[in-house]
């Protein structure tokens, strides 16, 4: 089949352009013609920002052709892509959504496509909030009619979907594969040798960017609870801050903790990912709202346990005590799981646990899920042009 993925990918970085391209590199494996579809220039007055968050240490991943092509905020720019797109003669076009900066720009060449392709939506949230709500609840309804279907990565967004979905378009779940796009593993000591970490401690990792949904502050707190000050551990925090660092500084300084949290606030190029992950002894994650976890997707990849909130709500099940902590995001709860894990020595049967758990995340699942959910739109389709 001839698939076409319009969304982020390189020379764009974060999550969502990581898991277009991995997508993409999956379809090809199954035997696929890809392309994927990149944005030029990415702004959208609902957002109130341009994107500039490039990927200046990376490469495209090997084989994926990608077209840096569409202008998100030009209309007079998108007849032009279309065109090209049609040429081509794509059988399915999968559009990445995760942002309402793209809402008008997808409603659009998703209208003028139609008739050429089957069209779906792989949604990563359903993102309304002020300012403009109205008027983003407009867009949003606008473009899920051009769709013909949606992989849904969690319950919640599922629900959030609902009122959107007002033609009752095919909705398939499938849950976030995990991030295996980052390479191996390395021994422990040769990856705190190499970032410069000192071996006589472990360490809890915080990674991603940092934003106040996450809970970093929670993490942070809970490193102050007296039992979790006599452990020989550190906090290790890896992100982006987006001038948001002060915060959770302030809290540092006022615990008096200083000597116990690691700050590198970057973006890490995705060849130091994996020594991040292989330093760590645990992956600390303990969101107030979520919608889907990329991060425990990375940390089941590198065969590291997880403390993280209860993500239930979005239909995945993380075996408490088995792979890891599922918490409420409160920092006592944080410190008697962290006590519990280094007094009681559990790393390696949680590591043993999480190499069975993450076969239930394989990305032959996602593609199951988009075959599938191509053939129930397609007849629905059909029976829609009957």
């Amino acid at each position: 089949m001839k698939i076409l993925i319009v969304g982020k990918s390189f020379p764009y970085k974060g999550g969502v352009a990581a898991f277009n391209e991995r997508l993409a590199m999956q379809l090809m494996q199954e035997g696929h013609e890809v392309v994927i579809y990149t944005y030029s220039f990415i702004y959208s007055f609902l957002a109130g920002s341009v994107s500039d968050r490039f990927n200046d240490n990376d490469k495209p991943i090997d084989d994926i052709i990608i077209k840096q092509k569409i202008n998100n905020f030009n209309p007079l720019e998108w007849e032009k892509v279309i065109a090209e797109i049609k040429k081509e003669q794509f059988e399915l076009i999968i559009y990445g959504y995760a942002d309402i900066a793209s809402t008008l720009c997808i409603s659009y060449m998703s209208n003028r496509l139609k008739k050429m392709a089957i069209e779906v939506a792989v949604i990563h949230n359903v993102e309304i909030d002020r300012p403009f709500e109205g008027i983003k609840k407009m867009a949003m309804t606008m473009m899920i009619k051009q769709l013909d279907g949606f992989i849904s990565m969690s319950n919640k967004v599922t629900e959030e979907l609902k009122p959107f979905n007002k033609k009752h378009r095919p909705v398939i779940f499938s849950p976030h594969p995990i991030y295996d796009l980052f390479g191996k593993g390395t021994d422990k000591k040769l990856a705190l040798l190499q970032l410069g970490l000192n071996p006589n401690y472990q360490y809890v990792l915080f990674f991603g960017a940092i934003k106040e949904s996450k809970g970093l502050d929670l993490l942070i707190e809970a490193f102050a609870d007296e039992r979790v000050r006599q452990l020989p551990i550190k906090l290790l925090v890896v992100g982006d801050f987006n001038n948001n660092k002060e915060f959770y500084t302030d809290i540092m300084y006022e615990n008096r903790l200083k000597n116990d949290i690691i700050f590198v606030d970057e973006y890490v190029p995705n060849h130091v990912v994996s020594l991040y992950f292989s330093a760590c002894s645990i992956v600390g994650q303990p969101y107030r709202e979520v919608n889907q976890s990329g991060i425990l997707q990375v940390a089941y990849h590198f065969d590291k346990p997880i403390l993280i909130t209860n993500i239930a709500q979005c239909g995945i099940n993380i075996p408490n005590q088995k792979v890891g902590y599922v918490i409420n995001p409160n920092t006592t709860e944080i410190a008697d799981s962290l006590v519990d894990f280094f007094v009681n020595k559990r790393e390696e049967e949680m590591v043993n646990n999480v190499k069975i758990e993450k076969k239930k995340f394989m990305w032959n699942n996602m593609t199951e899920a988009i075959y599938s959910l191509y053939q129930t739109a397609k007849a629905y389709k059909n029976t829609r042009l009957i």
